[in-house]
């Protein structure tokens, strides 16, 4: 199996959304591959009479509601060609601050959502049968979710809704473990990451969320010194990531995932800044540790072997003198 290596840079693009605009990660559970196909007029769902809530970096929040009783003014959107005959709920969104806006849908009936640049269904930049993260520039007018019901479809729902920042939390820093990386032998560390904060789910590039939470470690390399990581011994669907810094502007330099549980992930990066550097290693998961997924359950146990290939061995002055006394 390759194990892929990428920068984290936006993979995931629209096509009806400028490279400046909101950008859409799905997860990796694919829509039904069968739906009734739709196609009519541009419609508009009832923004009017919907709430507004403001989102920043840290909202969190779970809304319960119902599509019952509500008016079906769409019967499909831009992004597809699903027949969304139901009755919709509406929701405004103020962005106030470019977010990473994870939105997860639950529902006994078939329901499915989807993101609108304006009101308008036409303006459709993202719909799935139950999630998706959108990355948000921040702007004066408010984007739209629905919630809608295929084939005529209501009933009650969970809404999630779920804002980040951009970069790496600085709390991850702030609890990283230095690690000596220095002489080139390999070193061996073993870590768990069962009931770890969560800081980081989704970056700028990331194809699939990565919902576990994370162990951090802090390495200062010298400068032409390359990093070299295995993941190994799991038994859950592992990610590496490796950052530049913490903060909103952090910029993500790798992340590593081979796509399949108990696979091991490698990640190699040469320090070409030109002088000696701090970097952060984060240890995550795609599935939460500690939950059921089916018959399966995930611990979080792993172990990393790590080498650094390269240092510069520290040089010391010494008098003729003090070398002929070692002699005596």
């Amino acid at each position: 199996m390759k194990i892929r290596i990428v920068s984290c840079l936006l993979v995931l693009l629209p096509a009806a959304v400028s490279a400046g605009g909101p950008r859409i990660i799905y997860p990796d559970s694919a829509p039904p591959p069968v739906r009734q196909s739709w196609f009519g007029p541009s419609a508009v769902p009832d923004c009017a009479g919907a709430s507004v809530l403001t989102i920043a970096a840290g909202f969190d929040t779970v809304l319960i509601d119902s599509t019952t009783n509500r008016e079906a003014l769409v019967d499909g959107y831009g992004c597809n060609d699903w027949d969304e005959s139901g009755p919709e709920f509406v929701l405004g969104l103020e962005i106030a601050e470019t977010v990473f806006l994870h939105a997860a849908l639950a529902s006994p009936a078939d329901l499915d959502l989807f993101l609108l640049g304006d009101c308008e269904s036409d303006s459709c930049l993202a719909g799935h049968i139950s999630e998706f993260t959108a990355l948000l520039p921040a702007r004066p007018e408010p984007y739209w979710l629905v919630v809608d019901g295929y084939l005529g479809a209501e009933g009650a729902f969970s809404l999630e809704l779920e804002a980040a920042g951009g970069g790496l939390d600085p709390a991850a820093c702030g609890e990283a473990v230095p690690v000596s990386c220095g002489d080139g032998s390999e070193q061996e560390i073993t870590g768990d990451t069962f009931d770890r904060p969560n800081h980081l789910e989704r970056f700028d590039g990331s194809p699939v969320l990565s919902r576990g939470g994370e162990v951090w470690y802090e390495l200062s390399l010298q400068d032409t010194v390359t990093l070299d990581v295995t993941l190994k011994d799991i038994v859950f669907d592992g990610v590496l990531w490796l950052f530049d810094a913490c903060g909103p502007d952090a910029p993500c330099l790798a992340r590593v995932d081979a796509g399949a549980s108990e696979a091991r992930e490698r990640l190699v990066h040469k320090n070409e800044t030109g002088a000696t550097h701090t970097y952060y290693l984060g240890v995550d998961s795609i599935d939460p540790i500690g939950i059921a997924h089916g018959s399966n359950f995930y611990d979080g146990v792993f172990k990393l072997s790590l080498s650094c290939e390269g240092q510069i061995v520290p040089v010391r002055k010494t008098s003729f003198g003090e070398i002929k006394s070692m002699f005596r």
